[in-house]
């Protein structure tokens, strides 16, 4: 246990300013290219249960403004 406190402790810092430099970025930035294309894979199968409920407009719109 103290070994494992004292590896987060020493992290910690780090992973925080990280984690903070990534919310902060512009939308675009948050991630790299494959990672985005990986999200909106993933994205497509939820679209689709929502779309006929949402409409495909708002779920195009909503995936254009956080691209």
């Amino acid at each position: 246990m103290k070994t494992a406190m004292d590896f987060q402790w020493k992290t910690q810092p780090d992973e925080i300013d990280s984690r903070s430099q990534i919310a902060h970025a512009a939308p675009g930035q948050r991630h790299h290219a494959g990672e985005q294309e990986a999200l909106r894979r993933g994205d497509r199968p939820v679209n689709q249960q929502f779309e006929g409920s949402i409409g495909k407009s708002f779920l195009d719109l909503a995936v254009k403004e956080l691209s």
